[in-house]
């Protein structure tokens, strides 16, 4: 399959995911600096600074390089895997321990 020019992985991915991909961007830009459970999306060429460690609720970093410090790492064209994280997150945390 080709690869996307915006870099959101394979033609297709989006198209499955459309809600997923529109949640996890609304929640980072929107609620970035809220006690709430959340991936860091990092571009190197950004020049900007991680974010995780000082966020204790980054669970993941969603980026083009590894990042400086022990967290789980998703590559950002790796639609799937970021997909099925959070997926997984969302089983496997029960409703009574999700941020209202």
């Amino acid at each position: 399959m080709r690869r996307l020019a915006s870099g959101w992985g394979r033609i297709g991915t989006r198209a499955r995911y459309p809600r997923t991909v529109a949640f996890m961007i609304k929640a980072l830009a929107s609620f970035r600096h809220a006690a709430l459970p959340k991936l860091e999306v990092h571009r190197l060429t950004h020049g900007k600074p991680w974010l995780y460690p000082e966020d204790a609720h980054i669970l993941a970093v969603v980026s083009d390089v590894a990042p400086p410090a022990e967290v789980h790492h998703l590559a950002i064209d790796d639609i799937d895997a970021i997909h099925d994280y959070i997926m997984d997150y969302l089983k496997k945390t029960p409703l009574s321990e999700m941020p209202s």
